[in-house]
């Protein structure tokens, strides 16, 4: 586990290129599908607080990681705020 939080620990402190920004977008996919496999790992990744890096990539790259960073907040059971852009409702013609 110290192995996986070395990589994504490293991952989220790049700097704010085209790269960096698709690497913590990897990264924040890596956790996703780490924790939404093994359910039991979730409580490994809260507690190498892996919620501050995450809140760290969005207030980084707002625009670039924000979704991918908050699908691995869910998918770890912490709380995000979701936006929920449309409704469904009737579009008036």
């Amino acid at each position: 586990m110290l192995l996986h939080y070395y990589l994504f620990n490293n991952c989220f402190f790049a700097d704010k290129t085209t790269v960096a920004t698709i690497l913590q977008t990897a990264c924040c996919n890596a956790i996703r599908n780490v924790v939404s496999r093994s359910s039991d790992l979730r409580g490994d990744f809260v507690n190498q607080d892996v919620e501050s890096l995450l809140q760290g990539v969005r207030s980084r790259h707002p625009g670039e990681c924000d979704d991918a960073a908050k699908a691995a907040l869910r998918d770890l059971g912490l709380k995000v705020e979701l936006k929920e852009e449309w409704t469904g409702g009737l579009v008036k013609q």
